[in-house]
């Protein structure tokens, strides 16, 4: 019973969706360098290619891609019969592609269900399916097969923010899990659930430069994930140590899941951003009268920006720390920028979008300040 057999993961066969970047990339590369066949999927395919080189580097276990856009259920059929061609059996499947959605209550779309219930729930059900075949064939009662599914903490909790496709596909997701636990236990295939925090990564490198503190005194460890953390625990459900877990959702967040101290607290920067942003929108702060014909939506999440309704002539991004508003986009007026379009932090994090026309001066300089 040493911690080398309990853990050992060694020849198993992994598929990892979304496994280029952020927590994919994490998880894939503790498979590999504990000596597994790992399997990377992403609809960018260069970006795959470019992992699969990097984690080949690490040695120890291989790293392949096959790009897929989960979004199209043929790509996933094609996924699934590629993997069938290389491998006749599968050890370790990882649901960890998906997407979000953010915007305003009041203007949410139906459409933002449509894609993220798709990509977060839909189509983890169907590559599930799909690949069940090869995951029979490499289970037995004592090594079953494992599904892992990477969930969030806001499909735990109520979250801040207005992401309301997002936090009801975790949901459903942690369910879903429990659901093909029961099912798949019958088959040798154990199904549980990561429900992550925030994690470091490429993309919260901005946002924890300038709000990490924040981030932070809301987790009662007092720090962020790491990719030890996401990979040890996908390790964990993989290996022996880990056989008789079924139908679990474990929180891999330090404790914030627990904690109301983010949510709660006033100088929690992202809740105060949001409401002023709120009261900017509306009118109701001093100056804001400088501004007109504008719309604003405003960045106030730690790992997601959003736009909307950017339809005037320019468009001003406010950044933290950046009270000139030195950076100016001007668009060309009946080519509005997209609603609710992704927008990624460049330097300090995004606090607002204003877009606005004038007849003179803007004096909106310090208000969100």
């Amino acid at each position: 019973m040493d911690s080398a057999s309990l853990f050992n993961v060694k020849d198993k066969v992994v598929l990892v969706t979304g496994g280029a970047k952020g927590i994919g990339r994490m998880i894939s590369e503790g498979y590999v360098t504990n000596g597994a066949t790992v399997y990377i999927s992403s609809r960018d395919a260069k970006a795959c290619e470019q992992a699969a080189k990097e984690l080949n580097a690490l040695g120890k276990g291989k790293a392949y891609a096959i790009p897929a856009n989960f979004y199209k259920l043929e790509d996933v059929k094609k996924l699934a019969e590629e993997l069938g061609k290389r491998e006749d059996k599968l050890h370790v499947l990882v649901n960890n592609s998906g997407s979000n959605w953010g915007a305003p209550y009041d203007e949410y779309p139906s459409e933002a269900f449509t894609r993220v219930l798709t990509l977060n729930l839909h189509r983890v059900f169907d590559l599930t399916q799909l690949v069940t075949p090869l995951l029979e064939k490499a289970a037995t009662p004592e090594d079953p097969s494992r599904i892992i599914n990477i969930g969030s903490i806001d499909g735990l909790r109520v979250p801040l923010l207005e992401t309301f496709a997002y936090s009801s596909s975790k949901a459903g997701l942690h369910h879903l899990s429990r659901v093909l636990a029961n099912h798949l236990g019958k088959r040798n295939i154990t199904s549980n659930t990561l429900a992550c925090g925030p994690f470091e990564s490429k993309m919260m490198a901005a946002t924890l430069k300038s709000f990490g503190d924040a981030i932070r005194a809301g987790v009662p460890l007092g720090r962020i994930g790491t990719p030890q953390d996401v990979a040890g625990s996908c390790l964990f459900l993989s290996s022996r140590a880990g056989a008789f877990v079924n139908g679990a959702t474990i929180t891999l967040d330090g404790g914030s899941a627990v904690s109301a101290k983010l949510a709660s607290s006033p100088s929690n920067p992202f809740q105060s951003c949001y409401l002023k942003a709120y009261q900017l929108w509306s009118g109701n702060i001093s100056g804001a009268g400088d501004i007109i014909n504008f719309s604003i939506t405003i960045i106030f999440h730690p790992f997601y920006s959003f736009s909307a309704s950017l339809e005037s002539e320019t468009v001003l991004i406010i950044r933290q720390g950046s009270p000139d508003f030195s950076d100016q986009i001007t668009s060309t007026v009946g080519a509005p920028f997209p609603r609710s379009s992704y927008i990624r932090p460049i330097g300090a994090p995004v606090l607002a979008a204003l877009s606005f026309s004038t007849t003179g001066n803007s004096r909106c300089g310090r208000i969100l300040a």
